[in-house]
């Protein structure tokens, strides 16, 4: 459990992706952007109280990430054309993302989210003013990492399960059809990131054109860095590719990574909690 220092939190970061604006003010009904932006910083205080994440501070939530990532389109048509797919969203947090892809055609009773800490699930349907009726995404608690929320021991059943009656990740094992993952890889170090690559395996559909893909902070030197105390790994394409290649045999995935500077004034404003300065965004697909 990583410690974080209790930063202040300061209006003058705000800012919003204006495709995250459009989503909010038809979810909440709330057009004046004046609004809008005393509703997002109540939530942002009430939120951080319980939840003093630099991404909170940083307001990480009102941006969308996900479109930033190779394959992307993939993720979507797969949605929009294969009755069985499937979408998982690990370390869903608000949901943000999910809302862009549900949004974008990726049909909402096709997907799951999963996070730790299902009150910021909760705290995001109060950002948008939704509810399970309103928005029907499948949410399950869980820790990736315990096999209580994911058993990497159990075979993957033939029939595909009732998403309604989900407790745990499970009885999804090779029926995902594509992973999402926004913001997560980087919050470990090296070692449990294998961990975590070799799960996220486990559980997709080895059928092609299977997808996994997501963001996180990387850098053109891959190294481990202390964020808090804690040990956390960033990666370059290169990196990132020689993980992966400890998961899947070489020539059985494709992979995609890119490099992208951080916005000056997230730099400007984490300065004195990271010293990274680029998001590596990246997609694996099965061959």
């Amino acid at each position: 459990m990583v410690n974080y220092d209790r930063k202040p939190l300061d209006a003058s970061l705000y800012s919003i992706d204006p495709r995250l604006a459009k989503l909010l003010k038809a979810s909440t009904g709330i057009q004046d952007d004046a609004q809008l932006k005393a509703h997002i910083l109540r939530i942002q205080k009430e939120a951080y109280e319980s939840f003093p994440y630099p991404c909170i501070r940083l307001f990480t939530f009102t941006t969308v990430a996900v479109t930033q990532v190779p394959f992307y389109n993939e993720v979507i048509k797969q949605g929009r054309r294969r009755p069985d797919a499937l979408l998982l969203e690990i370390g869903v947090g608000f949901g943000n993302d999910v809302r862009k892809v549900v949004d974008d055609g990726y049909p909402v009773q096709n997907i799951v989210v999963s996070d730790i800490n299902p009150q910021l699930w909760e705290i995001g349907h109060r950002l948008f003013r939704s509810d399970s009726r309103s928005f029907p995404v499948k949410f399950v608690q869980g820790d990736i990492f315990d096999e209580r929320a994911l058993s990497t021991h159990t075979q993957p059943s033939p029939y595909r399960p009732d998403l309604r009656m989900l407790r745990n990740l499970t009885p999804l094992t090779g029926h995902v059809t594509a992973i999402s993952l926004q913001m997560v890889f980087h919050l470990f170090d090296l070692n449990r990131q294998t961990i975590l690559a070799r799960r996220l395996a486990h559980i997709l559909s080895p059928s092609p054109g299977s997808l996994i893909v997501g963001r996180q902070m990387g850098s053109a030197t891959p190294r481990e860095i202390l964020l808090h105390g804690n040990p956390h790994y960033v990666h370059n394409a290169e990196s990132w590719e020689r993980m992966w290649s400890k998961v899947y045999p070489r020539g059985s995935v494709e992979y995609r990574s890119v490099l992208q500077d951080l916005p000056p004034d997230i730099v400007t404003a984490a300065k004195d909690m990271v010293t990274v300065t680029q998001f590596l965004n990246w997609s694996i697909r099965v061959l």
